[in-house]
């Protein structure tokens, strides 16, 4: 399984994350398990492995495992007391969508993914004014937003689709 850029990533998650099921001395067969399957097994966030700033967004190298981790750790909320500061983010877990954007960007900046910060109510009025999503080109060429700054997240969506149907 390949995720994200080889020649720029610093680690192989879905690796890692089959080492720390086995280092638990689990029996299971995760060789068969899904990638989320296989994340929700290995990746304990409360475990101290996932405290530092820059090793977390050095780890999350590619777009289905930062949207993972957001997707699992974080919550939306009304203006924080850092606005617009991932490393807030980072370390409450609570933030609008332009920290939530922000820590998106570094991690896929990081791994030498192309990626801006997005304001889709430009090209959609159903759009919330001053939202913030993640606009990246992925592997093949096709851009895609992903999305999580919000109560009902939305994920890694094809470009188009997002623009479509998003309200």
């Amino acid at each position: 399984m390949h995720l994200g850029y080889p020649n720029v990533r610093r680690y192989s998650p879905p690796l890692q994350a089959i080492f720390w099921v086995l280092e638990k001395k689990s029996d299971e067969n995760i060789l068969r398990d899904s990638l989320t399957e296989l994340l929700d097994k290995a990746w304990d966030f409360s475990d101290s492995r996932w405290e530092d700033f820059e090793t977390v967004t050095d780890r999350l190298n590619a777009p289905r495992l930062v949207n993972y981790y957001e997707k699992k750790r974080f919550v939306y909320g009304l203006r924080t007391e850092h606005p617009g500061d991932p490393k807030w983010l980072f370390r409450t877990n609570m933030g609008m969508c332009d920290e939530i954007t922000l820590f998106t960007l570094i991690c896929l900046k990081k791994a030498g993914y192309k990626a801006a910060d997005f304001n889709p109510s430009k090209f959609n009025t159903d759009v919330y004014r001053d939202h913030h999503v993640t606009l990246f080109k992925g592997k093949s060429g096709t851009l895609y937003v992903m999305d999580n700054g919000r109560v009902c997240k939305k994920g890694v969506v094809k470009l188009s689709e997002y623009l479509a149907f998003n309200s």
